[in-house]
């Protein structure tokens, strides 16, 4: 089950290995293969987002995204959509926000980013006439009670399941 996968992940430490930043520069083939890994899962909510929003009309000058965090989800959708208008990012990490502009700088995606850091029980500074927000709540527990609720307070389904990125192969 994805939650007893996470919580032997964050016991072992594999979390920590994961990040970028700390691996050897020579390390090539390995980064390279991740970033695609999720490159490619995000292309592929975009893709269903993308098919959601189409699905409702997204005829819209401005939506407005509650908590995106780290990937560019959204913008990939609506770039795919032809969208033109402008979309409000609101997280509460200014790193995440900046990171959601280099996102869409390096990648060319071709929507407007109006960011706004603030908490996302706070009121937005205007109205939108569409707001979406990718898998908000769950984000909004894991925050609120870090790495113990992998052990005490998440429930245990059955359902729950996930691929984590296979290493390559040598």
């Amino acid at each position: 089950m994805i939650v007893d996968a996470v919580e032997q992940r964050l016991a072992s430490g594999e979390y920590r290995e994961a990040d970028f930043l700390v691996r050897s520069v020579f390390e090539v083939p390995r980064r390279t293969h991740e970033f695609v890994t999720y490159v490619k899962g995000w292309s592929a909510q975009a893709r269903r987002w993308a098919r959601l929003l189409a699905a409702i009309g997204i005829g819209h000058d401005e939506v407005l995204e509650l908590a995106p965090g780290w990937a560019p989800k959204i913008p990939l959708a609506l770039a795919e959509l032809g969208f033109r208008g402008t979309l409000r990012v609101r997280d509460r990490s200014a790193h995440a926000l900046a990171l959601l502009q280099d996102f869409r700088d390096a990648l060319r995606i071709p929507v407007r980013l109006d960011v706004e850091q603030a908490d996302l029980r706070d009121a937005p500074a205007r109205r939108a006439s569409l707001v979406v927000a990718n898998h908000v709540v769950d984000d909004r527990l894991l925050d609120g009670y870090g790495a113990t609720c992998f052990s005490r307070a998440m429930p245990r389904s059955p359902s729950s399941a996930t691929r984590f990125i296979p290493r390559p192969s040598a």
